[in-house]
């Protein structure tokens, strides 16, 4: 059995799922939004994996404005700043699934107010004391929010992030009156 259980209550932006007697090579695909997060700029809605070893497992998903303890903040570059943090948080090693991936939803409004393109979006993965790219692609959209996919080759924490939007001055003239 697959629990989706808020963790404090129906207004938590945690949720934990709880596998027992699970076999080998079994892949999950589990919902995961909550009335919480349907508001928010960025969320995952659906959690997706094979596991390699079954028997029990735990997962916890927490969205957050900012990194879980002792994980360094995405540093706003040139390129991208966080819309969000997905924290991850399992009892199995990276090890032991394969074929994992996030439905990621990014509010329509937050990709306008920015002024970028939704295409743009790009999940990134903290992992090995460092913040890696993951292949993220826009699959649909609805009336309020663009739906992404993301593929992970494990669990940890997440940065949703966009590109910041930057203003270029190509030709400057000064006039004397």
């Amino acid at each position: 059995t697959i629990d989706r259980n808020p963790t404090d209550g129906e207004r938590s932006s945690t949720v934990q799922i709880r596998g027992r007697n699970i076999l080998d090579k079994t892949h999950i695909s589990v919902n995961v939004s909550q009335p919480e997060t349907r508001q928010s700029d960025a969320a995952i809605d659906v959690i997706a994996t094979t596991l390699e070893r079954g028997d029990t497992f735990r997962i916890n998903i927490s969205h957050r404005h900012q990194p879980t303890a002792g994980v360094p903040a995405f540093e706003a570059t040139r390129d991208n700043e966080p819309l969000r943090y997905v924290d991850v948080a399992h009892s199995f090693s990276n090890a032991e699934v394969s074929n994992s991936s996030f439905l990621i939803r990014v509010s329509k409004t937050r990709v306008q107010q920015m002024g970028i393109e939704p295409e743009t979006v790009v999940m990134h993965r903290y992992h090995d004391n460092e913040w890696q790219r993951l292949t993220t692609k826009m699959v649909r959209e609805t009336k309020t929010h663009y739906i992404y996919r993301t593929q992970t080759p494990g669990f940890s924490t997440f940065a949703v992030t966009a590109p910041v939007p930057r203003l270029s001055v190509n030709k400057a003239s000064l006039e004397q009156k």
